[in-house]
């Protein structure tokens, strides 16, 4: 029988990662992301949805969630589903949650309040409480045609098309 365990999700995070230090030293980001879906009602009504899932971290993956996301950051995620299971302090049965497990993630752009898209450095935190310098994505210069011809300027920032992304992170062309 196949197995198959994989989940990739696009959202925004609804609070702050929460750093926890385990026993041995290393890092666990406990997290919460908001992914949202449109689509339209039997009368052609636009309706919109929100599922909000939680999200654990482990290692330099969670240590980098929390140095460098807040409230609003935008992600692509890549992980797996994970349950904890333990006994109920009420001594009732035992208690499960599922969750997924970040295996991997990167930086989505965000809207800032008049609707542009950031994609470069030094991101308003009124924007999405991102880092303030978030790399952009952008195409490097043109090399000139002779010595004597002067540079082409560089390309303007491109924005991440999420198939393409979601393509290249694990190697499939569809």
């Amino acid at each position: 029988m196949a197995e198959l365990n994989e989940v990739r999700l696009i959202g925004n995070l609804t609070k702050d990662p929460e750093e926890i230090k385990t026993n041995s030293g290393g890092t666990v980001a406990n997290l919460r992301l908001a992914v949202n879906r449109s689509y339209m009602d039997r009368n052609n009504n636009k309706q919109e949805e929100a599922v909000f899932v939680d999200l654990k971290a482990w290692g330099k993956t969670a240590e980098n969630l929390v140095k460098y996301c807040k409230k609003g950051r935008s992600l692509l995620i890549k992980g797996r589903l994970s349950m904890d299971e333990w006994d109920a302090k009420d001594g009732s049965g035992k208690r499960t949650k599922v969750y997924i497990t970040i295996e991997g993630f990167q930086f989505m752009p965000s809207a800032s309040p008049n609707g542009a898209t950031i994609t470069g450095a030094k991101a308003p935190s009124v924007a999405s409480n991102a880092p303030k310098s978030v790399p952009a994505v952008t195409a490097a210069p043109a090399a000139p045609a002779a010595p004597a011809a002067p540079a082409a300027p560089a390309a303007p920032a491109v924005e991440p098309n999420p198939e393409e992304t979601l393509a290249e992170m694990d190697g499939l062309p569809f």
